[in-house]
């Protein structure tokens, strides 16, 4: 039986909402999320990882998610350090991204190792 990556909760991944934490989520809490961002119901979204995600000598640090000033397209952040030195922080900013490509980006992220 294959599990279904919407529904299954990600207890290691840390959710807030507008900075207040709100545990584990499923990538279909964060599409329903992502509606209320559109919608003005909520400013932003974080997803922080609980276990440690390495990628060459940078760590990831968390995703956040608000709408784009002007339309309604997305703006995503994702915040890496180095996996040695933790102050050395970048925080890549992209604009433009549809709901669709959100949701490509957050699956990849929360998909099963």
């Amino acid at each position: 039986m294959l599990f279904n990556i919407f529904n299954k909760r990600k207890s290691d991944w840390k959710l807030d909402i507008d900075g207040v934490e709100k545990g584990g989520c499923t990538v279909e809490d964060v599409e329903k999320l992502l509606d209320s961002i559109r919608n003005g119901k909520i400013y932003f979204i974080v997803l922080t990882p609980a276990k440690k995600v390495d990628v060459n000598s940078r760590r990831l640090n968390f995703v956040q998610i608000c709408r784009d000033e002007g339309d309604d397209n997305y703006h995503f952040e994702v915040s890496t350090s180095d996996v040695n030195d933790s102050d050395n922080i970048i925080i890549y900013g992209k604009e433009g991204f549809g709901k669709d490509k959100v949701m490509d980006i957050i699956q990849l992220l929360m998909k099963d190792d």
